[in-house]
């Protein structure tokens, strides 16, 4: 048997939910059986969770029209970090582009590589071009973007080259 049902993303009802392509925080009980009253739900008997979903995901445009073999893919990866038990972390890492990215490039589409063991807590991410001297080197850095360790020649890399946060389209 197969079903169908045709449900309205927005039904203009003020007690309704309207689904659209942004965040959507989801707060989830599950136990044993149905309830008959609301009040019968009693959260520390049951297990109970906060979720973030994108319940729309808008639709990838090829707005360059570009076929995949003049593409080259660059990946910015973030490994072995430990994340703070604070209620926010701003992490940043230098990556050096390798020599094939020292002309000029034009960049069709980015998007964000998130673990899947990491979806709950990556909310947002920027990357950051530093405006320096292609020739000249940086030193490394992985570490908390507010360290006072952070070396200051890294104040050079403000200029916000791609932005993602979740939810966004």
């Amino acid at each position: 048997m197969i079903g169908n049902k045709k449900l309205y993303f927005d039904t203009c009802d003020p007690d309704d939910y309207r689904i659209d392509n942004g965040t959507t925080h989801i707060v989830y009980v599950t136990g044993r059986g149905p309830l008959s009253r609301p009040d019968e739900l009693h959260l520390i008997d049951h297990k109970h969770g906060f979720q973030r979903a994108q319940l729309l995901k808008p639709p990838l445009s090829n707005s360059a029209n570009v076929s995949d073999e003049q593409l080259q893919t660059l990946d910015f990866l973030v490994n072995n970090v430990t994340i703070p038990n604070v209620e926010t972390t701003y992490w940043c890492t230098l990556i050096k582009l390798p020599d094939a990215f020292k002309q000029p490039i034009h960049i069709v589409q980015y998007e964000a590589i998130i673990n899947e063991q990491n979806k709950d807590i990556v909310h947002h991410m920027e990357l950051f071009h530093c405006e320096v001297d292609v020739e000249k080197e940086l030193p490394p850095w992985n570490g908390l973007c507010h360290d006072s360790n952070m070396p200051e020649s890294l104040e050079q890399c403000k200029r916000v080259t791609a932005a993602w946060a979740y939810g966004a389209g």
